[in-house]
């Protein structure tokens, strides 16, 4: 990776939602009434912190797959991978499993040697909520297949739909964490730092587009969910209040099974950050009330240089 580029490719069949799980992304849900099949590719760019992230959304219709496997331009340099899987649609399971190898193949002749991450997608919330639904045995046969052709490399699948948008924010957070995970290395001894001084489950700081940057957290897989669930939404809350020129919170405190304390981070170029801290403990609220305050300035301040250097 050329140091703050980046390169993501989607890419899948047609019809597996590539599209529509990045305009999902962007709450353009109005664009998703209309949409084309992709023609060749197309490509978003946005920025965090210092990074410059380009994102190409390649066409899944055969003859758009065959341009993409035969133009060595379009995977060289590629640092992260989506590839968007269908589950809903059994019948092209054996489709999906072909040109999945077919990529993993030239990756390795290539050696190419991206974060990959799998999306069984269209795992929609009300099929996961049916125990008795056939999108339990489609997502087992599916990770099967997708397993078959990993030469090495661990797998990372996340079931991702459109209807939950926090699903969206964690499978793409998780590989955007993964790629500039060296910038943010000083994070860690500085969130371990809190969370030990404060007996906290877990603390997660999120974009103003809702991804987050940097998590940590203890072993309860509950604590993952709880942030993950709750950042997303909050983000969003917030960020549509000062988009209605609202008064916006800085603090905000959602008490629960314990406690999540929320504190917006304002940088001088007016882009804003949010850390999500939970914590069981019903002891501990005062001591991270106290220690809130510069913990808060400490990450700004990391924000600042990191976003500098």
């Amino acid at each position: 990776m050329d140091e703050k580029k980046v390169k993501i490719l989607f890419v899948g069949l047609d019809k597996a939602g590539k599209t529509s799980f990045l305009l999902s992304l962007e709450n353009k849900y109005s664009q998703l009434y209309s949409l084309k099949p992709t023609k060749g590719y197309e490509r978003r760019s946005f920025e965090t912190l210092g990074f410059d992230i380009s994102l190409f959304d390649f066409g899944g219709q055969e003859r758009y797959r065959e341009e993409f496997l035969n133009n060595e331009r379009n995977y060289h340099g590629v640092d992260l991978l989506f590839y968007i899987f269908d589950v809903q649609d059994r019948h092209r399971f054996a489709e999906n499993a072909e040109f999945f190898e077919k990529i993993m193949k030239i990756l390795q002749e290539k050696n190419e040697n991206p974060e990959i991450l799998v999306c069984f997608h269209k795992s929609d919330p009300d099929l996961l909520q049916d125990q008795d639904s056939f999108i339990y045995q489609n997502l087992q046969i599916a990770e099967k297949l997708v397993k078959k052709h990993f030469t090495g490399k661990p797998t990372k699948f996340f079931r991702t739909s459109i209807f939950d948008y926090s699903s969206l924010v964690r499978a793409f957070s998780a590989g955007l964490v993964k790629i500039i995970k060296n910038s943010t290395a000083i994070m860690e001894t500085i969130f371990r730092d809190f969370i030990e001084k404060t007996n906290s489950n877990g603390v997660s700081l999120l974009d103003q587009d809702a991804l987050t940057i940097y998590g940590a957290s203890d072993q309860d897989p509950t604590t993952s969910d709880i942030i993950e669930t709750i950042g997303p939404n909050i983000v969003q809350t917030t960020e549509k209040l000062i988009t209605y020129q609202i008064e916006k919170p800085n603090t905000i405190v959602i008490r629960m099974k314990g406690r999540c304390f929320i504190d917006v981070i304002e940088l001088d170029n007016k882009k804003r950050f949010y850390l999500i801290i939970y914590s069981r403990n019903t002891e501990n609220y005062q001591k991270i009330n106290e220690l809130l305050p510069n913990f808060t300035l400490t990450i700004k301040n990391t924000l600042k240089n990191l976003m500098s250097s």
